[in-house]
């Protein structure tokens, strides 16, 4: 019955033009979201508050372990911004007695023995340690931190005057000295 018909096909030529529309469409709303999300993150700023809004922000750090008679001076941890660094005012070594003095502003450890003491140090910035009850002194010391900008100095003195002094440039630089008192 069929049979005599001809068969009926859809010889439409397809639109080449659709798909290309298609992924049009498609690239214009990816790169709609994507300028909105750059303009919400620039609107916002990196502190997650409309830019111009001013955030109060409180920086809690530890105390470090320091010697009873040390003068501490300098930074223990957190960010910095360069433009609020205050160095400290040129520490003072007492004219009579010994005294190990280490001036760093950075962060720095080490050890210092004397006779049959020693005494190990974490620290920061510029410190004077009484040195009592000793003939001989050794003091081992390195830079913690990764500047090679600034030097690690460590001195011995006795009665107003400087017996030794060494520095350590360079990144985790250290300091060895070892002298009478």
């Amino acid at each position: 019955m069929f049979g005599d018909l001809p068969m009926m096909v859809n010889n439409r030529p397809k639109n080449p033009g659709s798909k290309k529309k298609k992924l049009v469409v498609i690239g214009v709303g990816v790169l709609l979201i994507a300028l909105s999300a750059i303009a919400i993150v620039y609107a916002l700023g990196a502190s997650g508050t409309p830019s111009g809004e001013t955030v109060p922000v409180t920086v809690a750090s530890a105390s470090p372990t320091i010697h009873p008679t040390a003068q501490h001076y300098g930074v223990t941890s957190g960010k910095i911004n360069p433009a609020t660094i205050v160095l400290p005012a040129n520490i003072t070594v007492p004219d009579t007695g010994s005294f190990l003095v280490i001036r760093y502003l950075g962060q720095y450890t080490g050890i210092w023995t004397g006779d049959s003491e020693t005494h190990e140090i974490d620290g920061s910035g510029d410190h004077v340690y009484a040195i009592e009850n000793t003939t001989h002194v050794s003091a081992d010391f390195k830079k913690v931190d990764r500047s090679a900008k600034t030097n690690l100095t460590v001195e011995i003195w006795k009665d107003g005057k400087t017996l030794v002094r060494e520095n350590a440039t360079g990144l985790f630089g250290e300091v060895h000295i070892k002298t009478a008192v």
